[in-house]
């Protein structure tokens, strides 16, 4: 039987939908993924490049290219094609560091002509010398070759072949499938009946679905780069938040997805919210065990007010992840198409949630490796990447966002918002309603509503936003109290709560400075 190395093959779903969106924005280098591991110790380069070398040929993977003709678009694994491990040495710049994130970030930021492009283009190695016991290694992949689990799966390899190298041993053989195996088990899926269960459930699930709430209150374009900002969880508080999930029986991951849920919640209002959480949509062994792009994501749809408690979050979060988990394998991009939306400002969900627990650290021959994240893939909005770190180690949290939508001092701010969140969260216990937390800083809100009369024209200045909020309530619970751009709520969406309004407008940006009227006789109370 031929196998992929010398058979054209399609593209799995996955690939599909990276072609196409790069082939649309082909100047874009966003769909580049790079990463870097920091190996401080005794390392010898030529081992290390011997090892990157055996993997590769191990990896269908990393010697795939593609074509497009009449029968469309192709991918060809290559037997033996040439490749360079980079080696780079920085340890006499003045900077050492920024040298090799300079060089690092520039080769990222080189979009990839998928139609043209060789293996060598695709994925990228590199070796970095900041001082003779001091190296970067560097891995860049397109993400069409590979999605963030393939990439743990190489890291991985790499690390267990060059430590065998080191000790003499003999190189186990990779247990490693095939890309024809990959693609396969994509097909048989697609013609499947569980194809068609799994979209029935996402067609029901998002037929009546909320309108995308983000915490920019507004859209824009795939950025070419995005902004990132990092916290820490301590160990303490998240060891804390651990107790809080294991006394309701939950998992980790749905844990952290509901504390933000809350925290999204929080600012943007309303009782209906979808949460996205992308997941390796890895089913079956020749998923699991081949590198390659099959991730997803999906839209994790949410009920709370102000009434739940976090136990009942907690709860709730965990069984609907548990429920999408078991459809992960319908594609994002589908459920789009079957719900009809094709405008690139028409999508499913707004902030996600990305929880990366691809297993331990790379070792190298009993030197541990650091990893360094550059760009985990594109994010349309804004991404909660946490990143376990291990016992006794605070838990990272990255905010990667499109800068078209947050600036750095507004990730900052959310970074130090959800931080402080969380602290109160812990801090109020598990069965407190979440309507008695405020995800804003402490003065904040107070900055944001109590102010002068002149700060903004109003239609009664002798009376304050809160007062003329908290009397509309009373009478028009279903009437549209805020418009701004293109986004309204209502009252009831708000709770009831003068201070979910001050988080819904400082939410997106907007300060006393930004109101242009309150208009109790209309239709609309708040226009910004």
């Amino acid at each position: 039987m031929p196998d992929s190395r010398t058979t054209r093959l399609p593209l799995t779903a996955a690939q599909s939908g990276m072609w196409y969106a790069q082939r649309l924005d082909p100047d874009n280098p966003i769909y580049n993924g790079g990463q870097y591991w920091e190996i401080v110790g005794q390392f010898d380069p030529d081992v290390f490049e011997q090892a990157v070398r055996c993997v590769i040929r191990e990896t269908d993977a990393l010697r795939t290219r593609f074509i497009e003709d009449q029968d469309g678009v192709r991918q060809i694994v290559e037997e033996d094609p040439p490749r360079v491990v980079r080696y780079l040495d920085v340890s006499r710049e003045p900077d050492p560091r920024a040298a090799a994130e300079e060089w690092m970030r520039a080769d990222l930021a080189r979009p990839v002509d998928l139609a043209t492009a060789s293996p060598a283009d695709l994925s990228a190695f590199a070796l970095i010398e900041m001082r003779p016991d001091h190296f970067l290694w560097y891995f860049r992949c397109h993400h069409i070759v590979l999605d963030g689990y393939g990439s743990a799966l190489v890291a991985r390899r790499v690390a267990e072949v060059h430590t065998a190298l080191v000790q003499g041993a003999p190189v186990a053989p990779g247990d490693w499938q095939s890309l024809r195996d990959l693609v396969h088990a994509d097909e048989e899926y697609r013609s499947s009946a569980r194809h068609a269960q799994d979209r029935a459930y996402w067609r029901a699930r998002l037929e009546d679905r909320p309108a995308v709430r983000s915490l920019a209150g507004r859209t824009a374009p795939m950025p070419h780069r995005l902004g990132r900002v990092t916290g820490h969880l301590t160990p303490e508080l998240t060891a804390r938040l651990r107790d809080m999930a294991s006394r309701a029986a939950v998992p980790w991951p749905p844990a952290l997805t509901a504390a933000f849920a809350a925290y999204l919640q929080n600012l943007t209002g309303g009782e209906d919210i979808v949460v996205g959480l992308p997941v390796t949509a890895r089913v079956g062994q020749a998923a699991r065990a081949t590198p390659g792009m099959l991730s997803n994501v999906l839209p994790v749809r949410l009920r709370m007010s102000g009434d739940t408690t976090f136990t009942e979050l907690l709860t709730q979060v965990s069984t609907r992840m548990r429920a999408a988990l078991k459809h992960q394998r319908h594609r994002y991009e589908d459920m789009r198409r079957d719900l009809g939306l094709v405008g690139e400002d028409e999508q499913l969900v707004g902030p996600q949630v990305n929880i990366m627990l691809f297993g331990d650290r790379p070792s190298f021959a009993g030197v541990p490796a650091t990893p360094h994240t550059l760009n985990l893939g594109p994010v349309r909005d804004l991404s909660a990447v946490f990143q376990d770190q291990g016992d006794g180690e605070p838990l990272r949290i990255d905010f990667e966002a499109n800068p078209a939508l947050y600036s750095e001092d507004e990730l900052t701010l959310h970074r130090e918002r959800f931080l402080s969140f969380v602290e109160r969260l812990v801090a109020a216990g598990a069965d407190r309603p979440l309507g008695a937390l405020d995800a804003m800083l402490p003065g904040e809100r107070a900055r944001s509503l109590d102010h002068d009369a002149d700060d903004a024209p109003v239609a009664h200045p002798d009376r304050t936003l809160v007062e003329l909020f908290e009397e509309q309530v009373v009478r028009c619970g279903d009437r549209v109290a805020v418009c701004c751009g293109e986004e309204s709520v209502t009252y009831a969406e708000l709770n009831g709560r003068a201070n979910r309004l001050a988080r819904w407008l400082v939410g997106r940006g907007v300060g006393p400075e930004d109101v242009v009227a309150v208009c109790l006789p209309r239709s609309v109370d708040l226009v910004v």
